[in-house]
């Protein structure tokens, strides 16, 4: 299973036309791979042979398949997030809903972390957005536990919507999933809760 629990990213793209076009490339070739085969059972020279990349510039810009999947991982957030930006929301609901049914957009990679139960790739993600994050969410923590537990709860609830989401067969809307995982997450929350003062 996939981890990088600081957050750090594995691969390293420079900033050039060249290398983000190749990396493009790549993503597509893992996208079409992902369409015919499961996940572990894909290896970087199938990757490559899809748009012809060479292994050398395959491992110039990452240094495996999951890094590639956690890469698309980070272009889904971070279009996301600049959709964000520009529009206003009703409220918080509103806004994750959106967000949601954006990642949706890219079925074949979320699919395939849901599929691979893996979470840590979303975590990862997030963690490495970490400030933008605490501004959305108007996040002021004393410490750095604090604000893990918050991502950990964030990644583990919108995990389990995606999750519902496709074990249902995608035949049940998003909101309704939404409302479901919103109800469930109360009730925890109103028993685990109780008699417990706020330290923080």
């Amino acid at each position: 299973m996939y981890q990088n629990t600081e957050g750090s990213k594995m691969y390293h793209i420079p900033n050039d036309l060249r290398a983000k076009k190749s990396a493009e490339w790549i993503c597509k070739g893992l996208e079409e791979c992902l369409a015919e085969k499961p996940l572990d059972k894909i290896r970087v020279k199938d990757i490559c042979e899809k748009y012809y990349v060479s292994r050398a510039t395959f491992y110039r810009l990452f240094d495996s398949v999951m890094d590639v999947l956690a890469y698309e991982c980070d272009l889904i957030r971070n279009d996301t997030i600049k959709a964000i930006e520009t529009l206003t929301f009703k409220n918080k609901n509103e806004e994750v809903l959106f967000c949601i049914k954006r990642w949706l957009k890219h079925e074949t990679i979320i699919k395939t972390i849901i599929d691979n139960r893996l979470i840590g790739v979303l975590y990862d993600s997030h963690m490495r957005n970490a400030e933008q994050l605490k501004k959305l969410y108007s996040l002021y923590y004393k410490d750095d536990g604090q604000f893990h537990c918050f991502v950990s709860l964030l990644v583990s609830l919108v995990f389990t919507a995606l999750s519902v989401y496709f074990q249902n067969g995608t035949t049940e809307s998003v909101e309704n999933v939404f409302v479901s995982v919103c109800k469930n997450t109360n009730i925890i929350i109103g028993n685990w809760g109780k008699g417990i003062k706020n330290k923080s």
